[in-house]
């Protein structure tokens, strides 16, 4: 049994009967400063436990992990046990918030870079950092409440294959850190890889988006647009939705946000790394994105169906709205989520103010927008009440008596 203690976490990391792994640990998170305390220090918050052979599987458990994760090799147990760290550091600094993206210093500017889970950060931060380029984060940023970005000093975990880049695959070769057969890290502790705890003033947010074929292209979104793609890749704690909330509209007022759209991954690395291109994307007018941004309403979705219910219901304790660069966002009575509510969704809202059945909506609402189809108003309706039934935003309405 070893107990290791982190940087920034009061509480230990214990491993029981892994030393293979613990060797590991102290050559992956080169960059998280941490000490082998000489003998058990209380209760320890993660603990990470082998099975059967060493080589075998690991076991990963802590406070806020409903049931234990089982990793089947190296690399699969560093990469949870790096999740659960900021986690337990995050829970320590409430004041910290943590998105999911990557973040690198391009020149004189430091870059957000967020996206779906396909949209290629890491291979572009790597692809970055063959160029000379310093990567703030790879999969987990963290932002102070001052809007800087936090980096955790964890290096860039790359998906198997490579892509076509002879400069990707070149400075990978050259960098190899551990993997397992679906993933390739870069070395622990690179030159070009912040180390923990390093703070970086953000410059710009760029929201990534990759093309089968094009060229790249780089330009302006508005600040609600920007705000609405933002939230999503925020890691939410339970209690946490107004911080986030007020952070992520704070971020997209003060920090240009901009649409990054690439086919070629060596053309991409190339382009973001041109202060003119980047300055002149920055200094557009904001033009309408809509037809690049996701829905992330909640009524967006398959279709409601079934007859409209004429039972009542009324707006959840604590569940509340909050208007920010001219959206509307429903929190709730947790202030655990952040949810994005279209034009419908806002009328509805104000209406459930006082008890509102899907019957009586829908009689207000075809009577207010008689252009719109009938059936399209009633299945709107149905699915938004049901979205809203289940995550506890509404309740049903009971008289007394």
């Amino acid at each position: 049994m070893t107990d290791v203690l982190f940087a920034g976490i009061r509480q230990p990391v214990r491993f029981l009967h892994c030393p293979m792994l613990l060797q590991q640990v102290r050559r992956f998170f080169h960059a998280w400063p941490h000490e082998v305390l000489s003998r058990p220090a209380g209760e320890p918050l993660i603990q990470v436990r082998a099975f059967g052979r060493e080589a075998g599987s690991y076991d990963i458990r802590a406070p806020w992990i409903a049931d234990s994760l089982r990793e089947p090799a190296t690399a699969s147990a560093l990469c949870s046990l790096a999740i659960e760290l900021v986690a337990a550091f995050c829970e320590e600094h409430p004041q910290i918030t943590c998105l999911h993206a990557a973040a690198v210093r391009l020149g004189n500017n430091t870059a957000l870079l967020l996206g779906n889970n396909r949209a290629g950060k890491s291979t572009l931060v790597t692809g970055l950092m063959a160029h000379g380029q310093t990567c703030l984060g790879d999969d987990l940023v963290g932002v102070t409440e001052k809007g800087e970005l936090l980096s955790f000093g964890i290096p860039p975990r790359l998906r198997l294959p490579l892509p076509p880049s002879g400069t990707l695959t070149e400075f990978v070769m050259k960098n190899k850190g551990i993997r397992d057969d679906l993933y390739q890290y870069v070395r622990a502790g690179h030159v070009l890889c912040a180390p923990f705890g390093q703070l970086s003033p953000l410059t710009h947010i760029i929201m990534l988006q990759r093309m089968s074929t094009g060229n790249a292209q780089l330009m302006r979104i508005g600040q609600s647009s920007g705000l609405i793609q933002l939230l999503p890749h925020y890691v939410m704690r339970k209690g946490s939705a107004e911080t986030v909330l007020r952070q992520a509209s704070r971020l997209t007022k003060e920090t240009p946000v901009l649409l990054f759209r690439y086919a070629d991954l060596d053309e991409a690395a190339a382009f973001l790394q041109s202060d003119l291109e980047i300055s002149s994307a920055a200094s557009q007018q904001s033009p309408g994105m809509q037809d690049f941004l996701p829905d992330f309403s909640l009524t967006a979705g398959r279709a409601g169906e079934g007859p409209l219910s004429p039972i009542c219901y009324i707006q959840a304790p604590g569940a509340r709205l909050r208007m920010e660069h001219g959206s509307a966002f429903l929190i709730d009575g947790a202030s655990s989520t952040v949810y994005g509510l279209n034009s419908l969704g806002e009328s509805i809202w104000s209406m459930l103010k006082q008890p509102l059945s899907e019957a009586e909506a829908a009689f207000l609402l075809r009577e207010a927008f008689q252009e719109v189809d009938k059936g399209r108003i009633e299945s709107d309706i149905i699915q938004l009440f049901s979205l809203l039934k289940e995550r506890k935003l509404i309740v049903e309405h009971r008289t007394e008596g």
